[in-house]
């Protein structure tokens, strides 16, 4: 990643960086453009929280017609709002306050598609046929997931409801 801080001399601000670039490859690994990635990395520890798609654009050295599209990605998937302040006619965006409920949320759901997807497969092979056998243990490590993880769902907002 590029340098998105004016004191590359400082350890700190060198270490953030590597950060943000670590955060950014983790991203891309898992299929997301890079300027996507990068925008994402740089909102979480930007300061101000608030930053304009000007700011946004010069911190992630991408041009302004690329950050539009990445901005209604990010904000579609409730990961990043948009934020406005009165007498300012400017739209600035911040990592959404529940950003990673919603990641999760949608990594779920993603797991009980696919668990469903492969239960219907079990169904048109035979749930007792050869055929079926790779599909049945797609749906049941899929299931597992998906069972195990709706309690800790469920202890996650009560530990959220708990701290507010």
């Amino acid at each position: 990643m590029t340098k998105t801080y004016e004191h590359d001399e400082d350890p700190a601000e060198q270490r953030l960086d590597a950060w943000i670039a670590d955060l950014t490859d983790h991203y891309v690994r898992h299929g997301w453009p890079p300027i996507t990635a990068r925008t994402l990395a740089w909102l979480m520890v930007c300061d101000p929280p608030e930053q304009s798609p000007g700011q946004i654009a010069e911190a992630v050295q991408a041009s302004r017609g690329s950050l539009t599209s990445t901005l209604r990605v990010l904000t579609t998937a409730g990961l990043v709002r948009t934020v406005t302040r009165p007498g300012d006619r400017s739209t600035y965006y911040r990592v959404a306050d529940e950003a990673w409920a919603n990641s999760w949320q949608q990594q779920l759901a993603n797991l009980q598609a696919f668990a469903d997807l492969a239960r219907d497969g079990m169904e048109i092979l035979g749930a007792d046929s050869p055929r079926a056998a790779r599909v049945r243990n797609a749906y049941e490590l899929y299931s597992f997931f998906v069972q195990q993880s709706e309690p800790l769902w469920k202890q996650w907002q009560e530990r959220q409801k708990g701290q507010s």
